[in-house]
């Protein structure tokens, strides 16, 4: 009696995982592929319409990422680092996740400057460059376009993507709904990051790879978080602190890079000024509607 009850038990459970495991993997299989079929419809869009304007997709994804750094990413440092000094009953008294902004910001100004310094000395573009892009040796492009600047871009992205999905796998992945407001956010993402691919004229292979490099990284992030939880194996207030600097790091040194895409390349031209703003209210105001999302589950 004792044998079959203890199989039963174990039948049971191994139901019960297998029921809480389906919604799991459909809620990442959802976001996987929403947030591909994100980016490749921004590569599609910009093929078609780069002839027309295509600054107008640059300022749509500025107005993105800065509601994304403004509204998201910024708060979302803030309250994780407060949190982790609290529970360590650590009371700062020098302005740490400030300066691990600081910090970011002033990064992305050194590399700028050693990136201007080495093409000062050696002008002309090396064989492996003139590889990935489509244009033969281009003039010097405006920061904006910088490949520095957009890598540094799609880092911060990626390493967001992975931190926000090793959070959510440790924590305990949510409803369907939570689920879904976090696919929509990173398609969102997706979307504006092959934008700013697009105006780098890489060639096709190298924007697909971006973009499912980016799509694997939140549900992978998840699936990580969720079978070291599985294993027992809890994050430690180090641990936490760790990733509360990086989240800085990467706080700064995003939103150095689209505040610099901003005030050097959008409004240099009246010609189409106002489609360029709407275009920036425009993304601005669609993340800031799935931040309230986000809010409300």
């Amino acid at each position: 009696m004792d044998d079959n009850k203890d199989v039963n038990d174990k039948s049971i459970k191994t139901t019960t995982m297998d029921a809480a495991l389906h919604p799991q993997l459909f809620s990442l299989t959802l976001m996987f592929s929403f947030t591909v079929l994100s980016g490749f419809t921004a590569f599609c869009v910009m093929r078609r319409v780069n002839h027309l304007n295509p600054r107008t997709g640059l300022c749509f994804s500025s107005g993105v990422f800065l509601a994304w750094s403004m509204l998201d990413l910024l708060p979302q440092y803030l309250m994780n680092t407060r949190e982790a000094f609290t529970q360590l009953n650590i009371t700062l008294r020098f302005p740490l996740p400030e300066f691990l902004l600081s910090v970011g910001l002033l990064t992305v100004c050194v590399l700028e400057q050693m990136l201007l310094t080495f093409r000062e000395q050696a002008p002309d573009v090396s064989p492996e460059t003139n590889t990935l892009l489509d244009i033969p040796k281009p003039p010097y492009r405006r920061i904006v376009e910088d490949p520095m600047l957009v890598c540094l871009l799609v880092v911060c992205v990626c390493v967001c993507a992975l931190l926000e999905g090793l959070s959510m796998g440790f924590t305990g992945v949510g409803a369907l709904q939570e689920c879904v407001s976090l696919a929509a956010r990173q398609g969102v993402l997706s979307f504006s990051v092959c934008l700013h691919l697009s105006m780098l004229q890489l060639k096709r292979r190298c924007v697909f790879m971006c973009v499912l490099v980016l799509s694997a990284l939140c549900p992978l992030g998840m699936a990580l978080g969720k079978l070291l939880s599985v294993f027992g194996m809890i994050r430690s207030m180090c641990v936490s602190v760790g990733v509360c600097c990086v989240q800085g790091l990467i706080c700064g040194i995003f939103m150095s890079v689209c505040i610099t895409t901003l005030t050097t390349h959008q409004f240099r031209s009246a010609k189409n000024g106002l489609l360029e703003v709407c275009a920036i209210l425009s993304g601005f105001t669609l993340y800031t509607a799935l931040v309230f999302t986000k809010v409300q589950t």
